[in-house]
């Protein structure tokens, strides 16, 4: 293939879960994915594991998460053992029925092998006709001059290790702490070594003491601390801290040391060591060995070892993740950090998340590639920031050393277990990634001064929640709770949501002839005949833009990708028809679809009026990753044409 040379819309370097989720989106989406890898295998051990809620919620969306239900372990409860004693427990998922909670796909965390995510995902590509191209790396990558001024053209050129060359018109690094594509950027990972060394190992647990299969086992006595979490088919995860007066180099080894000492910066990840790979002949036993002592005095075990690793945690993010809004690095290749909490592999699949439909939007629909892209690095290193803090203090807290003063911390932890049976739901929720939020950009609308109508602030998650369609406006006589839909459902990746919430008052027809087939159409006034429920909505046609004198264009190729939903708070009676009505005459109907709130009881938890927020009628657009960009009040169409002027570059 030498000197054979390419065009693709984009290049994916790294086929860990993070590369193959991105490419999987955007294939999904219409964009031209090609992914290499430099191993000339998939990966056989699992250094993450754990799904959280949120990552559930995108994994959803494509329609994935049944398969990786069937394949993982749900974590619903957290354990803790102080010196061999079962001290406290606490219910870590959201319990069933509570009526505080928005109903979304997952209750809580999912374990699941990477190795089985990795396959999934490999499996769903291929379906779509692509096939990861091992054995090859990136050598050299270089950015046209005048990309600036041909934006859609293939402008970067790569160098691969089989000798062959290529053009694509984004290159993105999904390949690990090891980045290449970090390294050819320029870019250094920047921050710390943390404390301390731990031994990890996933293999058959055996033990007489109080370990459970529900969840994760927090272990601790004065002499340090572990943690235990099954992942499925009987094996478990158990990470052990070797901090304790430094006796974790001698016991694992005599000539190996930690990875990387502390600077501030660095462009090494953590070194691995494993069984099969670098180090064969590691002993098991100091782990076995400490696990014993902090469970003392219960036996232990373990037996067919999967994995055994030992590594030194590290720290640590890229100061910047793209090059020219043409190049990025996504995942460990920008941010690494202790796994405490779960929330590497979870944070990575956000930025794979938070990247694909911008480049889609950028590709297929003449996005504002400044607006799309500048805002791209703002949230994610936002974000990635916000992990590292959580994860060092997760990791100080839960695998932070031995002593008196670490085991009363632990007890500290004991103590909210048995006070709290179930985790306090900010706490569950942020764990779970479901309070992250982005600060006003240009894709983040500031909310108004008053939002008396809708509490849910621009920037935040979409809430979950059931929903039941309306087919074609009328009322199906046979709606139940099966066939319900979540809400979430209904966002596609590349396309805009604009949710129209209104609070419709229904009333009773009082035409004993012809009561069903009253008519209802939405109003703001709420004016209407005697036995017809509401009035008319005007609803601007948000496809297609205006000219600067506010004519709406009579031809044009690439119409914006938005969806507008009516949303009711509750069905409408049986048999009424549901008409709506447009201040303008679009090519397409004013909503797509109606959808009515799913009948709720106490134990059946939050309505989707009651998730967003709304306590009047109010206009909420959701972006394709699910996040809030605008939120409006009813009739203030001006606030969202603004808006999405801004993500497609204003009227024409």
């Amino acid at each position: 293939m030498k000197g054979d040379k390419k065009e693709l819309d984009v290049l994916i370097v790294g086929a860990g879960p993070v590369g193959l989720f991105v490419a999987l989106s955007l294939k999904r989406m219409g964009v031209a994915v090609r992914i290499i890898d430099k191993a000339t295998e998939p990966a056989k051990h699992s250094r993450a594991f754990v799904l959280h809620v949120r990552t559930q919620e995108v994994l959803g969306e494509l329609n994935l998460l049944s398969r990786f239900k069937d394949e993982g372990w749900p974590l619903t409860h957290g354990h803790f053992i102080a010196n061999g004693k079962l001290i406290g427990s606490m219910q870590t998922a959201v319990p069933e029925n509570d009526p505080t909670e928005e109903r979304t796909y997952s209750r809580g965390p999912l374990a699941i092998p990477q190795s089985f995510t990795e396959n999934i995902l490999t499996q769903e590509l291929a379906k779509k006709g692509v096939t990861v191209e091992r054995g090859i790396s990136l050598i050299e990558f270089k950015i046209d001059q005048d990309a600036k001024s041909r934006p859609n053209d293939h402008v970067v050129q790569v160098t691969l290790s089989d000798g062959s060359t290529a053009r694509c018109r984004y290159l993105i690094g999904a390949d690990g702490g090891h980045s290449a594509v970090r390294r050819l950027m320029g870019v250094k990972l920047e921050g710390r070594s943390l404390p301390g060394v731990v031994g990890m190992v996933d293999g058959l647990v055996k033990t007489s003491a109080p370990i459970a299969i529900d969840g994760m086992t927090l272990v601790a006595s004065t002499l340090g601390s572990a943690l235990m979490i099954p992942h499925g088919k009987g094996y478990t995860r158990c990470i052990v801290d070797f901090t304790s007066e430094n006796r974790g180099l001698k016991e694992l080894s005599e000539t190996e040391s930690p990875s990387t000492p502390a600077t501030t910066s660095c462009t090494a990840a953590p070194t691995y060591h494993t069984i099969t790979d670098a180090a064969p002949d590691m002993p098991l036993e100091p782990i076995v060995s400490r696990i014993r002592r902090l469970l003392h005095p219960h036996d232990f075990d373990i037996t067919d070892v999967e994995w055994l690793v030992k590594l030194q945690f590290q720290e640590r993010m890229a100061k910047a993740v793209d090059v020219e809004q043409r190049v990025f690095i996504i995942g460990d290749a920008a941010h690494v950090h202790s796994p405490a909490g779960g929330l590497g592999l979870n944070t990575g699949i956000q930025d794979a998340h938070g990247l694909a439909w911008r480049i889609a939007l950028a590709l297929k629909h003449n996005g504002n590639r400044d607006s799309l892209f500048s805002t791209y690095g703002i949230e994610r290193m936002s974000v990635a920031q916000q992990v590292l803090g959580l994860s060092g203090r997760l990791h100080a807290s839960i695998l932070g050393g031995a002593g008196l003063w670490q085991l009363l911390v632990k007890r500290i932890v004991a103590i909210i277990f048995n006070i709290f049976p179930s985790l306090p739901k900010r706490m569950r929720r942020m764990g779970g990634g479901l309070l992250i939020a982005y600060s006003p950009n240009a894709l983040i609308q500031a909310s108004p001064a008053a939002t008396s109508y809708c509490t849910l602030r621009p920037g935040s998650r979409a809430p979950n929640g059931l929903i039941e369609k309306l087919s074609k406006g009328i009322l199906s006589s046979s709606v139940t709770t099966e066939s319900a839909l979540f809400i979430h459902d209904t966002f596609p990746n590349d396309h805009f949501t604009v949710l129209v919430f209104y609070n419709a008052q229904f009333a009773v027809s009082t035409r004993a002839d012809d009561d069903k087939t009253a008519n209802f159409t939405a109003t703001e006034d709420r004016k209407g005949s005697p036995g017809v429920c509401g009035v008319e909505i005007s609803l601007p046609n948000l496809c297609t833009p205006k000219t600067t004198s506010g004519t709406t264009l009579q031809s044009q190729p690439t119409p914006r990708p938005i969806q507008t939903f009516l949303l009711l708070p509750r069905r409408p009676p049986r048999g009424f028809n549901i008409t709506t009505t447009s201040s303008t005459t679009p090519r397409r109907p004013p909503f797509n679809a109606i959808y009515a709130a799913q009948p709720t009881s106490p134990a059946s938890g939050l309505s989707v009026f009651e998730a967003y927020g709304v306590k009047g009628d109010a206009v909420v657009v959701v972006r394709p990753d699910g996040y809030v960009g605008c939120v409006a009040r009813m009739g203030d169409w001006r606030r969202v044409e603004g808006y999405f002027d801004g993500v497609f570059g204003g009227a024409m």
